[in-house]
């Protein structure tokens, strides 16, 4: 998981169902609360802090799925796991709807701990192309988006 550690991005919603290792990367001030959790049930995880972007696309690589169980307007998180070849398990809200396919996540629409645990279990049947996540995650690239803008404006321009 990579997250700021604060609560309006759920960062203990995995930490209960989550059968280890979990590593999360981030910091904020519900760090503390998050660590006492887990070691309260005796669960498996690892806080990483803040890492840098070459040790993040490192640790993407390396992972099995990223966790991204809050809400973004966007979220740049789990294009950049697809980028680095990770799958993504996500709550089905926000950004999530429009950066991510069935071919790149799982995602589910219960956002209680046993939503996430049935997406986790569909997650462990599945399996994900590499290739086709960085693939898909090029269409959010730098390139896509500035060809992008230029197709609109130039459909703006050339409009009556």
């Amino acid at each position: 998981m990579v997250s700021a550690l604060v609560p309006y991005k759920l960062p203990s919603r995995p930490v209960p169902p989550w059968a280890g290792p979990l590593k999360i990367v981030g910091s904020g001030p519900d760090r503390k609360q998050l660590e006492a959790l887990a070691t309260q049930l005796g669960a498996d995880v690892e806080f990483l802090g803040f890492v840098s972007d070459d040790d993040l696309g490192f640790d993407y690589s390396r992972a099995r799925a990223l966790l991204f169980p809050g809400v973004e307007d966007f979220g740049i998180v789990p294009v950049e796991a697809i980028a680095s070849g990770c799958p993504v398990i996500a709550l089905q809200e926000g950004g999530i709807l429009d950066s991510m396919t069935s071919r790149t996540a799982v995602v589910y629409q219960d956002g209680t701990v046993g939503g996430l645990q049935r997406a986790m279990a569909e997650f462990e049947g599945r399996s994900f192309d590499p290739a086709e996540l960085r693939s898909h995650a090029q269409k959010f690239s730098v390139d896509a988006f500035v060809s992008g803008f230029q197709d609109v404006l130039a459909k703006a321009i050339h409009s009556p």
